[in-house]
């Protein structure tokens, strides 16, 4: 538990209005480690998405030889 400790600055509770669940903000090392990580699942995201076969295809004007696709690139 010290590195988690070591890894939070700050934790703020505060009301919402309503009878909604209260919320929670975390400060510190931790809260931009997450945020880096989320980052870095959608920009990984977006990559995949652009790089199938046929976009090579269409900027480089043919397949790569190694270009892989459909199910067979989900498999690696």
């Amino acid at each position: 538990m010290p590195i988690v400790r070591d890894l939070i600055q700050t934790v703020v509770i505060s009301k919402t209005p309503g009878h909604q669940s209260a919320s929670l903000q975390v400060h510190g090392d931790i809260a931009n480690i997450t945020a880096l990580q989320s980052g870095r699942v959608i920009m990984q995201g977006a990559a995949e998405a652009i790089m199938t076969p046929e976009a090579l295809h269409r900027i480089y004007g043919e397949r790569p030889a190694n270009a892989f696709s459909g199910v067979e690139r989900w498999l690696l």
